[in-house]
């Protein structure tokens, strides 16, 4: 009997690969003061708590792109609102849903002479722990970065989560990513069962969209380096450097850049006036 079960597992189970949530989808989103706390909520319902699926890293890298410039050394919430603005959170939710629920948004609590009380709010999330949460994954991608490319810099420039101090050698920097680099990414997934395709198969549920950035940095991590140098790109337009996802290896601009526009804007002279 044992023999039949492993022989049944040689089969396709399915694929880590793949990773489905259930989130939120809204026509807008907007920020809000709820309480004391500023939060980015969802206007008008377009897909109620609807079944996304997600393959591959385009969710996670686009999500770093919202960091406009490698935060300072203390986060407070003037400089993650500089450095990580608003805007650029509110499109990403446009693109894939809402980051995450906090249920303070839904349920705030209140107190009136001491008493207290609960208001059914909106569908949201409170924006300064987000983007605590957006800062920490760039680091962590930096950290891995720094990895294999051999860049102790870059190591070192985004080492506060693995407690990289100025005094520490280059080569006990390098140990101590690999030390607590995974012990500071937390992801906790639940296993589901489908039956879409003919045979049952196994897949990973996550709780939110953010979650499954953090999975999909996981991966990235786990990749081989050959294969990751090959499809992870860094966009050659000085003025973009992004880092985006492609199949094509010799690809060397992000969809939002070409060749003709990053020539237009680095080697055609501005006009002078009168001309």
């Amino acid at each position: 009997m044992e023999r039949r079960i492993l022989a049944d597992l040689s089969e396709d189970v399915g694929t880590i690969q793949e990773v489905e949530t259930m989130t939120w989808q809204f026509d807008d989103y907007r920020l809000k003061l709820i309480g004391e706390e500023l939060c980015i909520v969802g206007g008008k319902v377009v897909a109620d708590r609807e079944l996304i699926k997600i393959e591959g890293p385009t969710i996670l890298l686009d999500l770093l792109q919202t960091v406009k410039a490698p935060p300072p050394a203390y986060w407070g919430k003037a400089v993650l609102s500089e450095y990580i603005p608003t805007d650029g959170v509110i499109a990403w939710c446009k693109k894939y849903g809402l980051l995450q629920e906090d249920r303070y948004c839904w349920n705030f609590e209140f107190e009136i002479d001491g008493e207290p009380g609960y208001i059914a709010g909106e569908h949201g999330f409170k924006l300064h722990p987000a983007r605590r949460q957006i800062a920490q994954l760039y680091e962590q991608f930096n950290l891995w970065q720094g990895l294999i490319n051999d860049d102790i810099d870059l190591i070192r420039d985004n080492g506060r989560q693995v407690f990289i101090e100025d005094s520490t050698s280059d080569h006990e920097a390098i140990e101590k990513v690999k030390i607590y680099l995974p012990c500071v990414i937390e992801v906790k997934p639940s296993i589901i069962l489908d039956f879409s395709e003919k045979y049952p198969r196994i897949k990973w549920g996550f709780s939110s969209l953010l979650e499954i950035c953090r999975y999909e940095l996981l991966l990235l991590m786990t990749r081989d380096t050959t294969e990751t140098r090959r499809h992870l790109k860094t966009c050659k337009n000085p003025r973009c450097g992004v880092h985006f996802w492609t199949d094509h290896g010799n690809t060397r601009y992000c969809d939002k850049c070409n060749a003709k526009t990053v020539w237009e804007q680095n080697e055609r002279k501005p006009r002078k006036k009168g001309r």
